[in-house]
């Protein structure tokens, strides 16, 4: 047994990882349970993605439910365009409360329409560091303009479907000039199977912090049982058995960071007013 008058000394290592355990009540503290087969961690509680057919067309669509805490997330819905500006809506992504069970992040996109779209590269996030997901040879990554410099993302070919987005939020810019810049993902996975990664990421430059979220829809997807009409090329192929999508690994904080970072986070939920989407 312990002796309680003997202080207990713990290596810094394990002193870390229990400061980041502490981290309760905030957008954080959730993403330390991790992730496995029975339900996911990290940021996302739930994961869904389907396709449904609808004027003959193949939609996608994915619906997160976010541990975000007491801090209210952005709320909006955003219509998709095929080019920027103006262009043909193909989707529409949009973010609102949950009640008690957090946020709720919904992108709908027409699969069929995203083959000829003039998009930019998206192999990086709006703070210039590389998406938190590695693609096979020939799976490129291209993004969408949101609003400012929010963007969607996605990959689609003969072997991987990848569906994300990354949302810049003003109030998150005071995180870097607290703690410096981060990148802090951890990879979910919910009952169903489906996968992905989330967290957040920073910049010392306005404008280039928020949250990120990236899922890996190719095991989703059903090419079978759908009309001529849905024009899907090859985005609904992805044959089974293929390797599994791999993300970043989980990151960790050291324990000043991690505290900071805890701080400012629950500076937010304090003040009550609802955080925007730039």
């Amino acid at each position: 047994s312990l002796n309680p008058k003997k202080p207990l000394h713990l290596p810094i290592r394990t002193l870390a990882v229990r400061a980041m355990a502490l981290l309760a009540a905030t957008l954080i503290s959730p993403w330390m349970t991790g992730c496995g087969k029975n339900g996911t961690g990290g940021l996302v509680s739930s994961a869904q993605f389907r396709t449904l057919e609808e004027s003959g067309e193949l939609l996608g669509d994915l619906t997160l439910l976010l541990k975000t805490g007491n801090l209210r997330m952005p709320s909006f819905e955003i219509p998709i365009y095929d080019s920027y500006p103006g262009g043909r809506a193909i989707g529409s992504i949009g973010m609102r409360d949950a009640l008690s069970a957090g946020t709720q992040l919904q992108v709908q996109v027409n699969l069929g329409a995203i083959g000829g779209i003039n998009a930019e590269n998206g192999s990086r996030l709006p703070n210039g560091r590389p998406i938190p997901v590695v693609l096979t040879p020939g799976t490129a990554a291209v993004a969408l303009p949101i609003r400012g410099n929010s963007k969607l993302y996605f990959a689609f070919s003969e072997t991987q479907a990848l569906l994300g987005t990354a949302l810049v939020i003003p109030e998150f810019d005071n995180l870097s000039g607290n703690i410096g810049a981060i990148d802090l993902y951890f990879p979910f996975e919910d009952a169903s199977g489906l996968r992905g990664v989330a967290g957040l990421f920073s910049s010392d430059r306005p404008g280039q912090s928020g949250l990120a979220v990236f899922v890996d829809v190719g095991p989703a997807l059903k090419p079978s049982g759908f009309s001529s009409k849905a024009s899907v090329a090859t985005v609904a192929t992805v044959p089974e058995g293929q390797p599994r999508m791999e993300f970043a690994p989980a990151t960790r904080l050291s324990r000043k960071r991690a505290y900071r970072l805890n701080e400012l986070i629950q500076e937010l939920a304090a003040e009550g007013r609802r955080l925007t989407l730039q």
